[in-house]
Parts: structure tokens; sequence; C-alpha cells
């Protein structure tokens, strides 16, 4: 049996079955995903079942079933940058040119073991229909992409490939590239039709394999980005944008009115200070400041302490008063902080002083 048919089953199944199960399946995008790996499940489960049975149907349904890559593509890409969450039933003539090649494989006898009359002809024909409509499907899936990254570039940041389907890009221009090297493999190779198609048909095989894997872990990866998704994101920028201009006024309070010297101080009783929303406040602190509510109190204690301690000539006893006095409740808490600040015991920061 081939290996690259087994693992073409392989690799589809796991796609179908990690899509079905791990993904909302009630969103369009995710459906038309599915049904890309369940296409791929059929398409190499008839290649192996006619290795040996020789079928001539079964090897043209195959081959039509490469083209129909191409379409699923571009409806998942426009299902996932869309707000429509049902698959309309006009799409399905988008299939239509997968069909029409069908059509003229199998009206044509195409064999490229058998042979039939003026192979190289028809050879020419298919591959040049295969290669127009490819292209197409190419142009209205880059046109999606191109459209989609526009209306992130007015409303959002969006460096991540999560949000700028980014990776589609790239699978996309990597089969370009495949492609590309196939036809000019055919146009410059001496050897016989037959030959030819053998090695081409292989070559694809092999890199449409690679390719489902790649889709497979990104598309489990991959979120819907729809409007509604963007509008989200752009109203949580804007909310951060609003939140990040408390940081100077959340700093002056902390420097004038000390609040963290009280020992029981909380998240909720600061926000309540500030007249801010405890959700707000956090995201401030996480999201601004980039550390979290318990840290951001350690360090302006250990940094008052060292205030305290700059015009004190304290001894250990004392250092402990000045502990208590800076906001922290007991001895450990205080040693385990300012070491953790200052990379110093606070006895072995205090003989700086000394010195």
């Amino acid at each position: 049996m081939d290996v690259i048919n087994i693992y073409g089953v392989v690799i589809s199944t796991l796609g179908a079955v990690f899509i079905f199960t791990l993904k909302d399946i009630s969103k369009a995008g995710n459906r038309m995903l599915f049904s890309f790996f369940a296409t791929f499940i059929t398409k190499y489960s008839l290649e192996l079942l006619n290795e040996n049975l020789n079928n001539l149907l079964l090897s043209n349904i195959s081959s039509s079933i490469s083209l129909a890559k191409y379409i699923f593509f571009f409806l998942y890409l426009k299902y996932m940058t869309s707000d429509l969450k049902r698959i309309k039933q006009k799409d399905i003539l988008f299939f239509l040119p997968s069909s029409l090649l069908l059509i003229y494989m199998v009206a044509a006898k195409y064999d490229f073991v058998t042979g039939y009359v003026n192979p190289n002809i028809h050879f020419q024909i298919i591959n040049r229909l295969f290669s127009v409509f490819m292209a197409v499907f190419l142009i209205l899936s880059f046109n999606i992409l191109k459209r989609h990254h526009k209306e992130l570039k007015n409303y959002y940041s969006y460096e991540s490939a999560k949000i700028s389907l980014v990776w589609v890009v790239g699978i996309l221009t990597y089969d370009v590239i495949i492609h590309l090297v196939g036809v000019g493999w055919n146009i410059f190779s001496s050897n016989m039709v037959v030959d030819i198609y053998i090695k081409i048909s292989r070559f694809y095989m092999f890199n449409e394999t690679i390719t489902l894997l790649i889709i497979m872990v990104l598309g489990i990866w991959q979120s819907t980005i729809s409007p509604t998704q963007i509008a989200k994101l752009v109203a949580k920028k804007e909310v951060n944008e609003k939140l990040g201009s408390y940081v100077p006024i959340l700093k002056a309070y902390m420097e004038k009115n000390k609040p963290y010297i009280d020992g029981n101080l909380s998240i909720d009783s600061l926000a309540e200070q500030l007249n801010l929303k405890r959700q707000d406040l956090s995201e401030i602190i996480n999201f601004h400041l980039k550390t979290n509510f318990f840290n951001f109190i350690k360090e302006y204690r250990v940094n008052h302490m060292i205030e305290l301690m700059k015009n004190d000539n304290s001894d250990n006893i004392k250092l402990l008063y000045l502990a208590f006095d800076s906001g922290f409740n007991s001895k450990s808490a205080f040693n385990r902080a300012f070491k953790e600040v200052t990379g110093k015991t606070p006895s072995e920061y205090m003989s700086l002083f000394k010195s």
C-alpha cells in the first residue's frame, strides 16, 4: 500500500476529528474546514482502494478533489472573516469548476496508465484548466485576505497571526510555488507523458499531505475573526487606551497618599480610593504596568522602606519596626519581599549606608 495515501488518510481523519471535537462546529468557517478534511479522507481512501482496482472513474474523482482544496480554502476564509453563521446553499456552485474538470476527465477517458488517443493534448488541456481554476480561487482568497487586513489596519493592531490569518497566505503561497514547480517539470521534462504524470502526481500528493498537517494544526489554533469579533477587539482597545491614561494618576496617588503602608490594603480598597472598578484597576496594573497587584504594592513598600533606612541609622530591631511602618505584616514577608526587589537582605542593604 502507498505510504503517501495512508498518511493522507490518517492526517485527514485526525483533522476532521480534531476540528469536530475541539472547535465550535456550529460556526460556518469551522464546518467548512471539517468538510475540507472529510473530502480529503474520501480522496485518499479512493487512492488506496484504486491501487488494486485501477478504476478510471475513481482515479478521476480523486484527481478532481485536489482542485476542491482551493475552493474549500476560499469558502473557509469567506466564512471566517464574516458574521455568516450558516453555509449558504448557493455557495455549492463554487464547486462547479471541480465538477466540470471531473466531467471532462471522464468524457476524455483520462487515464495515464492505459493511455488514450492523443494523451498529450488531454494532459495539457486538463493541466491548463486546473491552473486557471486554481488561479481564480487563489485570487478570490487573496482578495478576502486583503480586505480583512485593511479592516484590521483601520481599527486594530493585527500583529498576531491568529487575527490576521497570515498563516493562510503562507499556505496558499507555498501551494502556488509547488504548482509552478510541477508545471515547470512538465514543460522541461523530456520523458514520456505517463512517466511525467506519475512523478508529478506523487510530487503533488507528497506536498499536499504536508500542507494538510499544517492546516490541521493551524486550523485548530485559529479563532474566528469576523466583523463582530473585530468590533469587540476595537472596543477592548479603546477601553485599554482609556485605562492607560489612569497610569500617571495611579502613580501620583501612590506617591502622595502612600496607601501601601496599610498592611491590610487590598485591590478592592485601593480601587475604591481611586473611584475605579476593581476590574479596571486590575487591568491597569496587569496590562499597562505589566505586573500584578501583589508585586505592585510590594515594590512600593520596599522602596518606602529603603527611604526610611537612608534617613535612620537603624539596627535590626529598628528595621523590623520600619518594615511594619512600610506596610509589611510579618518579618518573614518583609525579608522575602526585600530580597526579591533589591537582591539583598535588609541587613546587607543597610551595610551599604554604614560603609
